[in-house]
């Protein structure tokens, strides 16, 4: 019924073939644009090439465009001249077969969604239509290989260790607050998201799961383009604003990327309980009670000079900054044998204010004979300085001795990065190679102060305090090719890396020394058949080194009697990995792969409990075996011109074992995300969206689990200002306010459960406005620096 013609509106039809063999052309996307390039109608051609798409006024004029994986793109006007006729037959439309290798730029075109290269998948972000009233983090659980867990930290491949890159290049701002970043972003200003599941060897080594890159700037024709979104939610959340503003002028370019905003976490509740399996056991309960506040912000600059045809100069500057105030009031009773044997009132205040700042300029020298190669030098400077403080005031004690206090950790970060990097294409064969020197130093000064009664005051505790030095120095070389033959693509290469670690304390009582080269081999293929059909398979060894979250030896004691530190002793981490998958790209856009990861000696989280402190103590340790065998699978489908669906998922399955107390823990677990979403489109630019998100409890480590969820998610659009300016409104699970968050944690003479129930449904605005247009394109480096070689986080 919905493809029938009413009084007033017409139709199209015609055949697209190849114009190589004259031969239908299946699956071709085919859009109706009216003169603003506003998309009216979407249709996509049968198997023998036939289209037909109705329901179009038969007033004005239009555009026809035809798009397909392998074909130049093509555009067709139309009109009905007379407003009698109820269909255009259009003359044939012959697509010419794309020969140009492609290289990572952004372009704008209509094409498919999720498209399939070697050791890598891109989404396109402005073909989702939900692009328009989304951030980048709600548009993530779509994408291919990508899911969000519990706590919505993004996972790639079920792996929370991966590198975030943006326009190809590193950025320190993604380090400390990635989540509240990408929440700011508009999903409208992003032109594509890039999953390297197999990274070629031009990127460091580090990164278990992989990369991802997010392109801000497409090569579009215009000259000057902008998106400005504001937002507001509750009760969890707050204001916030993000936009973009690219310009183009002559030989000049210019693009700039902010956000920032206010978040509030209202009060809620944990209860932890910790039993013992000593030879006096005790149970531990603590019940305590949280709010907090904050607030974010980041501004991103990239600017491009072209000197003259063959040497451009282009330029980052990127700076960022979050300050966090949490109050919590924990109320601590032990038992032994049934009896009260210790109970403390904790007040506890944290402020945590952190900023960051990182430049960079890359000159590139193209060649003039061969216009593919080029010579380009790299170098980059990047500093981040935290200031994490607290303070406990503690009550109503039994058995407990320990006095007032207040702890501060100054952390500051400093690090020099110099590259030069070299590609030579000639034929159906692209060479590249390079090498790299990153200089790192890290620094962290730790006090510890206690309560005095008889000064009545706070006084330094020299043997809980220190200053921890840790320089380190990589230096890397690597090779890599590209070869091209009728429908393969081979990539294949290796990287070299020599690390060098020197670490060091104040009282000069520890030392760390590590010295050791390492070797990092990698290769992809591509094979693609008739109907753009692609399969891809390959094999990557990489590497995860510790950061300075993991290494900082500085003591957490916001809670007496659960403590976080790290290990300055942790070494590296070798990765391996084989994969495959498969694209079809069509009107089912359809992704699938296959993965086996395994690694040796792992860094992984490590609790004990201490029988003669009453201390848990969380930390990290090389004691660990991680294996995981995982199947992802992604599906698009426009059911109508109108409905269109699509659904994102993974199952995987960990054997994760480890060392405590002398004594292996194993865990082996099955666990699964799904995330589905449908979306329909009515008159007048109003459309609707629903989504679910299904999450299986999932390890923390090999001595514990978090538990899974079900997520709901329901939004309606408008579109103004002929598409230019969307308002959005929707809620986060409008069927449970609250949700239990549950970890579970495990050791050879202990176990425990923490219960903390958190916000869970939550109303959203959103207002995106997008104003300009481009006559120009923006050049920027083919290569660049991308130091994406650390592990920081604190979870598996």
């Amino acid at each position: 019924m919905l493809a029938q013609n009413t009084p007033g509106q017409g139709g199209v039809k015609g055949i697209v073939v190849d114009a190589n063999n004259h031969a239908g052309a299946a699956f071709v996307a085919v859009r109706v644009k009216q003169a603003d390039g506003t998309v009216v109608k979407v249709g996509v051609s049968g198997p023998d090439g036939k289209f037909l798409i109705k329901g179009i006024n038969r007033t004005g004029n239009y555009a026809v465009t035809f798009s397909a994986m392998n074909y130049q793109a093509k555009s067709v006007d139309f009109q009905f001249k007379d407003s009698s006729v109820a269909e255009v037959v259009m003359d044939t439309v012959y697509l010419e077969p794309q020969h140009v290798q492609l290289k990572e730029v952004g372009i704008v075109a209509d094409k498919p969604i999720v498209k399939q290269k070697s050791g890598m998948i891109s989404y396109d972000m402005q073909a989702d239509p939900d692009s328009k009233s989304s951030n980048v983090l709600m548009m993530v659980r779509k994408i291919p290989y990508l899911s969000l867990d519990a706590n919505e930290n993004i996972t790639l491949k079920g792996n929370s260790d991966f590198k975030v890159l943006i326009n190809g290049k590193s950025s320190g701002m993604f380090e400390h607050d990635l989540k509240n970043i990408l929440k700011t972003m508009p999903a409208s200003s992003i032109a594509r998201i890039d999953v390297y599941t197999i990274p070629p060897a031009r990127f460091d080594a580090e990164g278990a799961g992989g990369i991802i890159n997010i392109v801000t700037i497409p090569k579009v024709k215009d000259e000057y383009k902008g998106t400005i979104s504001i937002s507001d939610k509750g009760p969890v959340g707050g204001p916030g604003a993000g936009g973009s503003f690219t310009l183009k002028k002559d030989k000049f370019g210019f693009s700039t990327f902010m956000g920032g905003n206010f978040f509030n976490n209202p009060i809620t509740d944990n209860v932890t309980e910790r039993t013992t399996l000593v030879e006096t056991p005790t149970i531990l309960t603590q019940s305590s009670k949280e709010k907090g506040n904050g607030r974010t912000g980041y501004v991103g600059v990239e600017l491009s000079y072209e000197i003259d045809s063959v040497k451009l100069v282009t330029g980052k500057f990127n700076i960022n900054g979050n300050h966090q105030e949490n109050n919590k009031y924990i109320e601590s009773r032990q038992t032994t044998g049934g009896a009260p044997s210790q109970e403390y009132n904790l007040a506890n205040s944290v402020n945590n204010s952190s900023n960051g700042m990182d430049a960079g300029i890359d000159y590139q020298i193209s060649g003039r004979k061969n216009e593919g190669s080029r010579l380009t030098f790299s170098y980059k400077y990047s500093t981040a300085s935290g200031y994490p403080e607290n303070s406990g005031d503690i009550s109503d004690t039994l058995n407990f001795n320990m006095a007032d206090y207040m702890q501060k950790n100054d952390q500051q970060t400093r690090e020099h990065t110099a590259q030069v990097d070299y590609v030579y294409p000639k034929n159906n064969l692209t060479i590249e190679a390079g090498v790299k020197g990153i200089f790192r130093d890290y620094k962290s000064e730790y006090k510890y102060y206690a309560y005095d009664e008889s000064s009545k005051g706070f006084e330094l505790q020299a043997d809980l305090s220190d200053l921890f030095n840790y320089n380190q120095t990589v230096l890397a070389a690597y090779n890599s090719y590209i070869y091209n033959v009728k429908s393969w693509n081979f990539q294949g290469g290796f990287r070299v890396e020599k690390t060098n670690i020197d670490a060091n304390f104040l009282g000069g009582t520890k030392k760390v020394k590590q010295d050791y080269v390492s070797f990092f081999p990698n290769v992809s293929i591509n094979k693609g058949f008739k109907n753009n059909h692609s399969l891809n398979v390959g094999f990557t060894q990489r590497m995860k080194r510790p950061g300075m979250n993991r290494l900082n030896p500085f003591v957490d004691r916001q809670d007496p009697g659960f403590v976080f530190t790290g290990n300055p002793g942790l070494k590296p981490v070798i990765v391996n990995s084989v994969s495959v998958g498969y694209n079809i790209p069509g009107k089912i856009n359809f992704t699938g792969g296959a993965d086996y990861t395994w690694l040796r000696k792992v860094d992984l989280p490590i609790t004990t409990y201490d029988s003669l402190t009453n201390i848990t103590t969380s930390t990290f340790a090389n004691t660990g075996n991680i294996k995981g065998l995982s199947a992802f699978v992604y599906a698009a489908y426009n059911v109508t011109g109108h409905f269109s669906t699509s659904v994102n998922g993974d199952v995987i399955y960990f054997w994760i074992d480890g060392l405590e107390n002398g004594t292996i823990i194993k865990n082996e677990l099955l666990t699964y995300a799904v995330n589905l979403t449908l979306s329909y489109s009515f008159k007048h630019r109003w459309r609707a969206r629903a989504d679910g998100n299904l999450l299986s409890k999932n390890p923390t480590g090999f001595q514990g689990t978090s538990n899974g969820l079900l997520a709901t998610s329901f939004g309606l659009s408008k579109d103004l200002l002929h598409g230019k300016l969307t308002i959005d409104a929707g809620i986060n699970n409008p069927f449970n306010k609250y949700r239990q968050s549950r970890t579970y944690t495990t050791g050879t003479n202990f176990y425990q459960t923490s219960n903390n129930r958190v916000y869970y449904r939550l109303v959203m605005l959103t207002v995106n406005y997008n104003f300009g247009k481009m006559t120009g394109n923006i050049k920027k480096s083919k290569t660049t620096i991308r130091n994406n070689d650390l592990s920081n986080g604190k979870g598996m």
